[in-house]
């Protein structure tokens, strides 16, 4: 199994360079009936698990050689059951005090489903389903309300696409924004953090392409442009400017992946660069230059994450020091949704397991032991969310385990 996983991961990250080689658009995040349903819940905390994968990370620089102590990480574990995930990965994709919720595909009816459970009762019910041949993808939520992408299913290079939102306490659903991508180029992604919507738009008008970048604060419900940037490219191989790959929000800002293309005599060169747009538009700040193959990325006031093969580099924000560079199990699988939650960073290894780093120890450990298939790790405010299908009973394919870690401090 761990070959065959090593096989997907590899086969995975060779896709991921010859698209980014070939062409601007990387920014492709996507993700994407009535029934008897059952949820079972069990208070499981990480710290109680025997887990021997526990050990100092590598530090390049400030080694720790303090005895390491096990980092307490409650987990609440539900074990989902319904019919669609028989065909579906289902992942919780935004949780809060009263509910968690989950979308999932119907290959049969080509269309998808929003499914809700009630955190007191357990029940649960299907609150949404979108058109017929119609994609739904890209969930995420803030407070009491939903946020996701729509798609019909068919392309011919050019994606139509809305954004919808529903209002959880009456299931009313309005359409928040509408748009299409052109050229190959991916509908937007959304990502929230600390109660902000945020995504990239992506136009095309006499072969110039403008990536512009978006948040929303649904607390002064404003749609704020928070940096747009053009990239000339009448010639494909004689290509010119800037163009938004993936974004991620952080504290005050955007954390943008860009490609910057520069004219030379052989047609162009192309570099990666991660730049911070901040929401009150003052000037971008340069976190890295000339990045290479970066598969995930984060930071917060203090840390920058770097996710790349086989291993993460966390730096001092304020001095640019790398401080821990931490390797996988295996050189050759990819490391990624890294999230930090107080002062311990969270990620994913390969489709494996979850771990976290005590980032002012450098203790790494293990949340989950190894096995397959783990999600990637998603959030909501104050919550990180993930994962396991095939755990639960590997003969009975409609069950899913949803794991939780709640943020203390919220």
């Amino acid at each position: 199994m761990r070959n065959i996983i090593k096989v997907i991961c590899f086969s995975t990250l060779f896709i991921i360079i010859l698209s980014v080689a070939f062409v601007y658009s990387t920014n492709t995040n996507n993700s994407h009936t009535n029934g008897s349903s059952t949820i079972n819940q069990n208070d499981v905390p990480a710290d109680s698990i025997d887990h021997s994968h526990s050990s100092l990370a590598n530090q390049p620089k400030n080694a720790i050689t303090q005895p390491t102590k096990k980092m307490h990480i409650p987990l609440d574990t539900f074990k989902i059951e319904h019919p669609l995930l028989e065909h579906s990965f289902g992942v919780p994709e935004f949780v809060n005090d009263e509910v968690i919720v989950f979308s999932i595909d119907s290959s049969e009816d080509a269309m998808g489903n929003i499914v809700a459970i009630s955190r007191d009762t357990k029940e649960m019910n299907k609150v949404y389903y979108s058109e017929h041949n119609t994609y739904l993808e890209q969930l995420v939520g803030i407070k009491n309300s939903l946020y996701w992408i729509e798609r019909p299913r068919t392309s011919n290079g050019t994606n139509s696409w809305m954004i919808k939102s529903m209002n959880l306490s009456d299931h009313s659903v309005q359409i928040f924004r509408k748009g299409i991508s052109e050229d190959g180029i991916s509908p937007p992604v959304l990502r929230v953090n600390q109660s902000k919507l945020t995504w990239i738009e992506n136009t095309i008008e006499n072969h110039i392409v403008t990536s512009t970048a978006f948040m929303f604060d649904p607390s002064s419900v404003e749609q704020t442009e928070i940096a747009s940037v053009q990239l000339k490219e009448k010639d494909k191989n004689n290509r010119e400017g800037t163009f938004f790959n993936i974004q991620r929000p952080v504290n005050n800002g955007m954390l943008i992946d860009q490609s910057v293309f520069k004219k030379n005599n052989e047609g162009h060169t192309k570099s990666f660069n991660l730049v911070f747009y901040p929401y009150d538009k003052s000037s971008p700040i340069t976190i890295k230059e000339n990045v290479i193959d970066l598969i995930d990325f984060t930071a917060n006031e203090d840390w920058v994450v770097l996710c790349k093969m086989g291993k993460i580099i966390v730096i001092d924000r304020s001095t640019g020091e790398v401080i821990y560079e931490i390797p996988g199990d295996d050189p050759l699988m990819t490391l990624d949704t890294p999230y930090i939650m107080n002062n311990t960073l969270y990620y994913r290894f390969a489709m494996e397991k979850i771990m976290a780093l005590d980032l002012s120890t450098g203790q790494v450990q293990e949340v989950t032991k190894s096995r397959s298939t783990t999600s990637k790790i998603l959030n909501s405010d104050g919550y990180l969310m993930f994962s396991y299908m095939e755990a639960v009973n590997p003969e009975e394919n409609s069950l899913a385990e949803f794991n939780i870690i709640k943020n203390p401090q919220k």
